[in-house]
């Protein structure tokens, strides 16, 4: 799974401007007009597809690679990464992030996965792994009145 990110690194985007309207589906699809995932080996997540977020305007400039349009799309709420579909096959999930009463478009719902933070359990995450809890006192210089522990 590491290697499949590279492809979006090597594989650069078209002259193109969309000036309204541009969704993800036109952009990643396997049937969009622009294929942006195309000789990558990751094509886009059914659920993401099933959205197909409108992004409004979009300038792509050879000088940009797929990895490069990503990533300015998550400083705009817009995260993405890899996950794999029923079929076991390597794609790419988008989608907003959402954590606090998740909507439909949120990765959490994407993904399909529970919206609860997971329960740290000292017996079986701590203990069974040699580490160990340490007090360290009240943090100096802080507002809290409860002591400060550390994970050794």
């Amino acid at each position: 799974m590491r290697t499949l990110p590279s492809g979006l690194k090597k594989k650069s985007c078209p002259n193109k401007e969309i000036k309204s309207k541009a969704t993800i589906n036109a952009l990643l699809a396997d049937d969009g007009p622009y294929k942006l995932l195309e000789g990558t080996g990751l094509k886009l997540l059914p659920a993401t597809k099933a959205m197909n977020f409108d992004l409004g305007r979009i300038k792509l400039h050879p000088d940009l690679s797929v990895a490069d349009v990503l990533t300015e799309w998550a400083k705009f709420g817009m995260h993405s990464f890899v996950t794999y579909d029923n079929n076991n096959q390597p794609c790419i999930a988008v989608g907003r992030c959402y954590f606090d009463k998740a909507k439909n478009d949120s990765i959490i719902n994407i993904i399909q996965q529970p919206d609860t933070i997971p329960t740290i359990l000292f017996d079986y995450h701590v203990a069974n792994n040699g580490l160990k809890l340490t007090s360290t006192g009240k943090a100096a210089g802080s507002l809290l009145t409860q002591k400060v522990y550390r994970v050794i």
